[in-house]
């Protein structure tokens, strides 16, 4: 008997069928199109438990809040999310890591306790204690921390990556969360900041927060690349790994010679049959902040992104041509069918026009509407976005490396601050039917005069500034685009006070089809009226019809997740038996050498034993 059936046998399973608790039967739910219970109204405001979160690691078994658990879901979704640390970017936190079991309603979370984490705790309110600067936390003795809190990639049942833009991506184990190894040894990569500017042995490397499994070669692909700095020596390198060996690096070149270059962050990487995509994405990491600087730019108007053929990937360390591809209006994520065998590369992105998620809310900016003081409780959350967005889907001729044709498609109430993606499947499609999307909204009290001022003057405008709707706002929104047709055909749009993000699409058992499943995603808010929940849910949604609601809501008590980012999902999971493992003493021994004795006493006692000796 699986859990699922006990539950609705048990005494538990009673007490979800609603004799004697807030929640409601297991189902199908295809027999009850009624709208269920969302909770009380709440004021039209951001909620403040986005920036702030008590960290739980959790073992516990999720309420049935209201609606019908489906009987079909199964598998299992990962979540990613920052802890939050007061009046920095949220961005810029301890990775907190979430595993909900689709079947049992269960959820564990994990801190991701990579080895600078140990120092970092070891270091606190000392001399060498890591602080932060702008994007980044770092100590000048030891380096910059590694906290990879933005996107778990399933390498299968038994591998897990999670990966951050910030360092390289780390192993985990699927079943216990534990950290296991780094991806590569840190003398397989290349540090993004000049040699000597900062010493330790947590170098800075800078990597795609979307590293790329393509399950059809087993590969993953990456790239290593310089931080853009006035003065730096630039480089960019694919990164290729089998999941068992050696990292395998490319130097990329421009057709032309020289260096590629990344003048913003290349925060993913996508893949087709006969190419690798490397995207330079609209997040603008100022790199004098980690000097101490106060800098902030606005991002690029347009998407840069290089094409290098994969029959080019000869013996590791020989340079790759790379072609430069300019798309209209920037963007932050890509998706590309895998099918390209035609020589044209299909291309789907959600346009952040004026939408800059690297500006933070801070303690001196003021709103741009009225110029009072930001919501104290909401600094750390990224700024607003100063125009609608924009999905796009857009057609490359591999051969010229030039666009042959861009749709564009736009909705007054659900494509602000477009910001997370999600289709059926991990990987790719070799033709994407229907791409989902969850948009996070406009709030005036997010958008500072800061940000605004630095769009003013944004070429691809949409709303002029003096129209944007400050007054009525827009609630955030998950929203499903036909690709094929380039039309929203399906959305939902959030209640008052309530934030939605990471959506998941979870397949319905033994069915397919680009719509045959459920959306499972978070919901914020700081509503704790609710019997058996926090004010931060999971929501479940019919992927074919979006616009019905939530199917049902789930929560806990100890459910308290702030912001949280991308996920995966996997249909089983198991203990992790790869060989594949850095050894930390291998990995940091030499730099280690030339710290304090109470610092290598951290790494002996602390950081070895835990990986790998």
């Amino acid at each position: 008997m699986d859990r699922r059936t006990f539950l609705l046998l048990s005494g538990a399973g009673l007490a979800k069928l609603g004799l004697g608790a807030t929640g409601c039967a297991v189902d199908d739910g295809a027999d009850d199109d009624a709208p269920i219970d969302l909770g009380p109204a709440l004021p039209r405001r951001v909620p403040a438990s986005l920036v702030t979160t008590r960290a739980l690691e959790l073992d516990v078994t999720l309420n049935v809040l209201a609606g019908r658990v489906p009987l079909d879901l199964y598998g299992h979704v990962f979540v990613t999310a920052p802890v939050p640390q007061p009046g920095v970017h949220v961005f810029n936190g301890e990775a907190m890591l979430y595993r909900l079991d689709l079947e049992s309603l269960g959820v564990k979370s994990r801190l991701l306790r990579t080895p600078c984490h140990y120092l970092d705790v070891a270091t606190a309110g000392g001399e060498q204690a890591f602080r932060n600067l702008g994007m980044a936390r770092m100590s000048g003795a030891l380096g910059f921390r590694a906290m990879p809190n933005t996107t778990p990639v399933s390498l299968g049942a038994d591998r897990l990556l999670c990966a951050v833009d910030a360092s390289r991506p780390w192993e985990v184990d699927p079943v216990s969360l534990e950290v296991v190894t780094a991806m590569g040894g840190m003398d397989e990569w290349r540090a993004a900041l000049p040699p000597g500017l900062f010493s330790g042995p947590f170098q800075p490397v800078f990597t795609p927060a979307h590293p790329c499994f393509d399950e059809h070669t087993g590969e993953v692909f990456a790239v290593d690349y310089a931080l853009p700095l006035p003065n730096a020596t630039k480089f960019a390198r694919l990164i290729r790994w089998d999941r068992a060996g050696a990292l395998e690096a490319y130097p990329l070149v421009l057709p032309g010679g020289g260096p590629v270059e990344i003048a913003q962050t290349a925060h993913q990487v996508a893949v087709t049959a006969d190419h690798v995509l490397i995207i330079d994405t609209a997040f603008v990491v100022e790199g004098e902040q980690a000097l101490g600087q106060d800098v902030s730019r606005a991002q690029a108007a347009e998407t840069v992104l290089y094409l290098v053929r994969r029959d080019d990937l000869g013996a590791p360390g020989g340079e790759v041509e790379a072609r430069r591809v300019t798309l209209p209006r920037e963007a932050a994520h890509v998706v590309a069918d895998y099918d390209d065998g035609d020589g044209q590369i299909v291309l789907h992105l959600a346009h952040l026009c004026a939408t800059d998620l690297s500006e933070w809310l801070r303690a001196d900016d003021v709103r741009a509407d009225d110029g009072a003081a930001v919501r104290a409780d909401l600094h750390g959350l990224f700024a607003s976005g100063a125009d609608r967005n924009h999905l796009g889907r857009h057609v490359i001729d591999a051969a010229s490396a030039t666009v042959t044709s861009s749709q564009l498609v736009d909705d007054d109430q659900l494509t602000w601050a477009t910001l997370l993606y999600m289709h059926r499947g991990q990987q790719a499609h070799d033709r994407f039917e229907h791409m989902y999307y969850a948009s996070f909204g406009f709030h005036a009290e997010l958008l500072t005069r800061r940000v605004h001022d630095l769009y003013a003057d944004y070429p691809h405008r949409t709303v002029p500034t003096s129209a944007l709707p400050y007054a009525d706002g827009r609630p955030g929104a998950l929203l499903r685009l036909d690709t094929a047709d380039m039309v929203i055909a399906d959305g939902y749009r959030l209640p008052d006070g309530r934030v939605l993000s990471s959506p998941q699409f979870a397949p319905r058992r033994g069915r397919d089809g680009a719509t045959e499943g459920y959306l499972v995603a978070t919901v914020s808010s700081d509503d704790t009226s609710t019997p058996g929940s926090s004010g931060d849910e999971l929501w479940i949604f019919d992927a074919a019809d979006l616009a019905r609601g939530p199917l049902c809501r789930l929560g806990h008590p100890d459910l308290d997740f702030g912001f949280t980012i991308h996920t995966t999902w996997a249909p089983a999971i198991a203990p992790r038996t790869s060989p594949y493992r850095v050894r930390a003493r291998d990995d940091y021994a030499a730099a280690v050498a030339s710290l304090p004795p109470e610092l290598q006493a951290v790494f002996e006692a602390e950081v070895y034993p835990r990986f790998g000796g």
